[in-house]
This record gives C-alpha cells, sequence and structure tokens, in this order.
C-alpha cells in the first residue's frame, strides 16, 4: 500500500499546485524624527494569497521519481506473490508429509499385525515340538 500511495504522490507531482496562505498581525511601535513629538502606531496587518506553481521543465526529474516510485511499487508486490508462493509451498508441502505418515502408520499397524501372528504361530509350534 505504501508503494501504491508513493506512486500516487508520483503522478499527483505532474499536476500544478495550488496553496491558499493567509496572516494576520499587529504593528506597535513608537517613533521620534529630528527631537519632535513621539508618533504611536497601532495598525493591524493582514493578508491573504493564492500561490499557483505548474513547473514548465524539471529536468525529466518528476518522470523518475515516477518510475522510481512504480519500480518500488513492482518489487515489493514481486516480493509479496514470493512470500505467498513459499507459504503455499510449505502447506502442501506439510498437507503430503502428513498423509504420507498416516500411510506410514497404517503399514506399520498392519506389519505389527502380521509379526505378532507370526510370532504366535513360531510359538504354537515350538511349544508342540
Amino acid at each position: 500500500r505504501a508503494g501504491e500511495a508513493a506512486v500516487r504522490q508520483a503522478r499527483a507531482d505532474y499536476g500544478p499546485k495550488l496553496a491558499l496562505a493567509a496572516h494576520a498581525g499587529q504593528n506597535l511601535g513608537r517613533s521620534r524624527s529630528d527631537g519632535g513629538a513621539w508618533s504611536n502606531v497601532n495598525q493591524p496587518v493582514y493578508g491573504i494569497g493564492l500561490l499557483l506553481e505548474f513547473p514548465l521543465y524539471d529536468g525529466q526529474i518528476r518522470r523518475n521519481e515516477l518510475r522510481a516510485a512504480q519500480s518500488k511499487q513492482e518489487s515489493a508486490e514481486a516480493q509479496l506473490d514470493g512470500v505467498k508462493n513459499k507459504v503455499v509451498h510449505e502447506v502442501v508441502k506439510a498437507y503430503r508429509d502428513q498423509a504420507v505418515a498416516q500411510r506410514r502408520r497404517a503399514a506399520s499397524a498392519a506389519l505389527l499385525t502380521v509379526a505378532a501372528r507370526a510370532f504366535d504361530a513360531t510359538l504354537a509350534s515350538y511349544r508342540q515340538g
């Protein structure tokens, strides 16, 4: 998501920028010139303005920044795909390993049954001489 936001920001840099600026204040003071009487100043100061910025030429900086942002986004997506593939592979492997273990357990149980029967038969044969 950060990569997508960076690409959106780089694309937005292609457009003009509009800013609103405002200020307010108070001018307070006293002044005297040539030994004359003192004069007091107490005036409000305020202003508002709009700033429109539209670069005509930037040496293709914005285009290169957009390409860099797109490249980072693609790299992050590829990394995410790699992690997803690894997780899927590990889940499939765990499932197969579990299935093999169940088959081995079933085969071992069958072999144990056969071995027990063979033991019983051998023991019976031994006892009969």
